[in-house]
Parts: structure tokens; C-alpha cells; sequence
């Protein structure tokens, strides 16, 4: 009998690298939806903003001692916050992601902390940290469900 010799694809280092590149794949996606919904923010559109989020009747957002639930409700939580003094409440927001880590294929955990600075009148300075989970559609990445606290 013969044997020939091959060198072997270790399984396990074939999985972490296809999972390392998932993940920084999904990184980088989910670090463009950020960007986007910075951008939209600072222009002072709203509309722009949560589309960052999903538009289920499920999704969530908790802030303080807030629970709202439903993409709507959502929405109508933002408008009522900056009310009639319109873009200009929003101010200038920073985010930083810390860390992401996939939950499975079509899901993600994101960490981040954020800076809103804008005129004491308007509300004034706010900063935190969130936790959000994201979940990949034929849209790309979308919160479904947000864990705000400043």
C-alpha cells in the first residue's frame, strides 16, 4: 500500500477565516449605514435618519425610561422630540462604532458611543453609548432594535 502525502486545509482555520471575512465585511456595511445616518442627521434630515432603521412594526428603541416598539412610533418619538423647532434641533452628531460582532448570518451587534452638541436653547449637549442589532434585508443593514442611553 501507498499513501500520498497532501497538506490538509485545516477545517477549523478554513471557518475562522470565512467568519473573520464575514465579519469584516459586515463591519464595513454596517460602518457606510453610520455614515449615512450621521450624514442625514447633521443635514438636519430626519427622514434620512430613520432609514437606518427598519421599518417593522417590530423593531424597537429604548432610551432612559422609554420603551418604544414599532418603526411608527419610532418616527413619531423623533418628530415629537424636535417638534416645531425643526432642522436646527437636530445639531451636530458624532458616532463611532467600538465594536461589531455578527449574531448569525442575517444579524449583527453594534456598540458605539455618540456626541450630539447643538444650543442649550435647541436642548443642548448629549453624549452616550448604544447597543444596537441589525439585521441584513434587500436593503442592507437595518436596526431593528436600539438600546440608547446618554
Amino acid at each position: 500500500m501507498s499513501f500520498e502525502h497532501r497538506p490538509s486545509v485545516d477545517a477549523d482555520d478554513e471557518a475562522a477565516q470565512t467568519a473573520a471575512r464575514a465579519l469584516q465585511a459586515a463591519s464595513r456595511q454596517i460602518e457606510t449605514l453610520f455614515e449615512h445616518c450621521t450624514s442625514a442627521w447633521n443635514a438636519g434630515d430626519l427622514p434620512g435618519f430613520l432609514q437606518c432603521y427598519d421599518t417593522s412594526a417590530r423593531t424597537s428603541y429604548l432610551s432612559g425610561a422609554q420603551i418604544v416598539v414599532g418603526y411608527e412610533a419610532i418616527e413619531n418619538l423623533y418628530a415629537t422630540r424636535l417638534g416645531a423647532r425643526g432642522p436646527a434641533a437636530m445639531g451636530n452628531l458624532r458616532m463611532s462604532l467600538l465594536r461589531v460582532a455578527l449574531l448569525g448570518r442575517d444579524h449583527a451587534h453594534a456598540i458605539g458611543r455618540f456626541v450630539l452638541t447643538r444650543e442649550e436653547a435647541l436642548g443642548g449637549a448629549e453624549q452616550g453609548i448604544f447597543s444596537v442589532v441589525l439585521q441584513q434585508s434587500s436593503l442592507g443593514w437595518r436596526i431593528v432594535a436600539d438600546h440608547t442611553s446618554s
